[in-house]
């Protein structure tokens, strides 16, 4: 039970170890932390302990985290939530004692927050964002974090007495160890069924209440006349309002609200190639407010994909938890799709309407679950309803499903399918498991999801092994074994991989990994139309990757593919055929100053005949620069290069190139305050042979939160 203080700790009164005698009393002491990695249950090498007390406003938590080398202490000074690489601490509060979702609020040596939501058979969504307040030192033993975490802050249930789940943890980067508070072992399912129990919380209260986050942008914007090449269109300037709103009825109800959100400081995607893909390639979504409580919706099956909603004018979410019971709805509306219509269409100027919905139960260390989905646009419309489950079995076994049907009407269809998605998974300190039954109908629809594949019946399994040797640099080595074939509903095997792996794992975050695969698969005419009848092409693929951090001020990651691929965009009169492929992907991180950080990234992906003779080749070069003045104040900037060159007789890919430079000023004081200053500009030279301005425009954009 931590006590209840008068006066809030400061950070300074712990720089020495300990609070001052006369103050120890007044906390709760933490320190028999253990090893998760790379000694499972064994005494730390680096002492941790932690110090709790609270007061009707907030918890306080302060970590004291000896260190025999502080020098080599990993602590940079980094925008908020881009700590990776750098050692932490964090706190995981299950505040509803229901072990299913938990808050994750985090900080690296130079008191820079990373938060996140940890779920249950879902993993970490660092999405989330929350206002709690954080400090931290480098010292002479080591260095030591505090946290003020306000109640306002927190959903938790509405009673006279708090009962929650707690876990404590620290990693340290260049001992490849992570410690925690109580034992949170690899040999045991499940992150929040070892957590440990914070009680004693009386007559707190997160206090309800309104936020409300006035949104306001002034946008300049040039965009090119395809009319005429080289020329730009009169010069559009606009000022747009928007709001954000949170309602907080009570601890455990969140109704947000939107309207006219704008989204210029999001950062551009990472780069992906998309060429000569046979389906959709996943985009994560970014935006903040649709990243929030996101995951709420999260299933076995991606049936809420919020990238979908292209241009929202307005929407509300509604999430709440009462006991073993937890929901959320979404409504918002997408006027995307209203403008790519012709103008004489209809639909013109509509917007498309979507809905979802979302109810578990916990039951025991598991839940059950179910969600519905709808999207309408005109007289279109597709709806998705399913229900799932998780379970833990014994102390290793980790059992998921779902199984969902959907309903597509208009433009004169009227089709239903079904999808069931199975997973079972083995935790294990050396072997794991993982195995996946996959069935999606030809005629399934998930118009607000992500299923990129119908027609489809998958066994997907995965086996690994990992020896841990006791050795002062090699922390885990092993093979893993990787198997999925794959039917359609007619029963004809369209698909079958098989892989062979190995992996190592050394001191500094540094990894080896290799895979050989041998790959089989059938294309019919629905995947090209020069294709007469169904044809099997067989290939085979190697993968060497690599990466380190043992650098403190360099991080090093290279990916390579070689091997075959099969060609699905020839040109005219050429049918589809297996090709050389490669595809290298080189990423260095350095920070050659504490305020800068630069970011580097190559893509290069390429298919040739048997020949040799090219048939494209795509050259993706992006730098990011950082310079982080202080924990508010940043500048960014980014330069992206993308170059394709192809055989027009070989291929139907278009040469391209684009050249898209991104400059943006952050003042930000915490993820809801801040003032955006940006400018962006793009160039290509589809349209006319030559690299042009293609657009342009600059912002400033001002959100101010405002609590009652």
């Amino acid at each position: 039970m931590p006590p209840r203080l008068d006066v809030p700790p400061r950070l300074d009164e712990f720089l020495s170890g300990a609070p001052p005698p006369a103050r120890a009393a007044r906390f709760l002491r933490v320190d028999d932390f253990v090893q998760r990695e790379p000694r499972d249950n064994e005494p730390p090498t680096q002492p941790t302990v932690a110090w709790l007390a609270h007061d009707a406003e907030a918890l306080y938590v302060v970590f004291v985290c000896h260190d025999d080398d502080p020098s080599a202490i990993r602590a940079r000074l980094v925008p908020r939530e881009r700590v990776e690489g750098d050692d932490w601490v964090h706190i995981v509060l299950d505040t509803f004692a229901d072990r299913q979702r938990a808050y994750v609020l985090a900080t690296n040596p130079r008191g820079i927050q990373w938060d996140a939501v940890w779920t249950e058979g879902e993993g970490m969504d660092s999405s989330f964002d929350a206002l709690y307040q954080s400090d931290a030192r480098v010292t002479a033993d080591g260095w030591v974090a505090w946290f003020r975490i306000p109640f306002a802050s927190l959903r938790f249930p509405v009673a006279p007495t708090q009962r929650w789940g707690l876990l404590f943890g620290r990693g340290n980067v260049r001992l490849n160890e992570e410690t925690f508070w109580p034992r949170f072992s690899t040999r045991i399912a499940g992150r929040l069924t070892q957590g440990g129990v914070l009680a004693g919380l009386d007559g707190v209260s997160g206090g309800g209440g309104t936020q409300v986050i006035p949104t306001a942008v002034t946008r300049v914007r040039e965009v090119a006349d395809p009319a005429a090449p080289g020329e730009m269109r009169p010069r559009e300037a606009t000022v747009s309002p928007g709001l954000d709103a949170k309602i907080v009825p009570r601890e455990d109800l969140v109704i947000d609200a939107t309207l006219n959100p704008d989204f210029s400081q999001v950062e551009s995607d990472q780069p992906q190639v998309v060429l000569n893909e046979r389906f959709e390639v996943f985009f994560p979504e970014r935006r903040p407010f649709f990243l929030e409580n996101l995951d709420v919706f999260q299933t076995p099956l991606n049936l809420v994909f919020t990238r979908r909603i292209g241009d929202p004018r307005a929407g509300v979410r509604l999430t709440g938890r009462n006991g073993p019971w937890a929901a959320g709805a979404l409504v918002i509306d997408d006027e995307a799709p209203g403008r790519r219509v012709d103008d004489t269409d209809r639909d013109a100027g509509r917007a498309a309407l979507f809905g979802v919905g979302r109810a578990t139960r916990a039951i025991g260390r598991g839940q059950v679950g179910a969600l519905v989905t709808r999207r309408s646009f005109g007289a279109a419309m597709n709806q998705v309803a399913g229900g799932d489950f998780r379970a833990v079995v014994g102390r290793a076994w980790t059992l998921r499903g779902q199984a969902a049907a959907s309903q597509t009407t208009g433009a004169g269809r009227d089709d239903t399918g079904g999808a069931l998605d199975l997973r079972a998974n083995r935790a294990g300190r050396h072997f794991t498991w993982d195995a996946r039954y996959l069935d999606v109908s030809p005629d399934f629809r998930a118009d607000v999801g992500f299923v990129p594949r119908t027609d489809i019946r998958a066994l997907e399994q995965r086996a690994d092994y990992l020896f841990r040797p006791r050795s002062r640099r090699v922390v885990s080595f092993g093979p893993s074994l990787y198997f999925r074939p794959i039917w359609n509903h007619g029963g004809h095997v369209i698909n079958r991989e098989r892989a062979l792996g190995f992996r190592a794992d050394f001191v500094g975050q540094t990894s080896l990994e290799s895979w050989w695969n041998a790959d089989e698969e059938t294309l019919t005419a629905r995947d090209a139309a020069e294709l007469l009848a169904p044809r099997r092409f067989g290939r085979s693929q190697v993968m060497l990757s690599a990466r380190t951090s043992a650098i403190a001020w360099l991080r090093l990651r290279a990916d390579v593919y070689a091997g075959e691929r099969v060609h699905l965009t020839p040109a005219m009169g050429r049918s589809p055929a297996t090709a050389a492929w490669r595809n290298t992907t080189t990423t260095v991180t350095v920070q050659p100053l504490p305020p800068l950080r630069l970011d580097l990234t190559h893509v290069f992906t390429g298919l040739r005949e048997p020949s040799g003779a090219r048939i494209f080749a795509t050259h993706i070069a992006r730098g990011q620069a950082n310079w982080q003045f202080t924990r508010e104040l940043s500048v960014r900037a980014i330069v992206q290069s993308t170059v394709v060159e192809a055989d027009a007789i070989r291929t139907r890919i278009v040469a391209r190139r684009t050249v898209n430079t991104d400059l943006l000023v952050t003042y930000r004081l915490n993820p809801w305050t801040a003032v955006f200053a940006g400018y962006n500009d793009n160039f290509d030279d589809q349209l006319t042979g030559t690299l042009r301005r293609d657009a342009r425009q600059a912002f400033v954009k001002l959100t101010y939160l405002l609590r009652f």
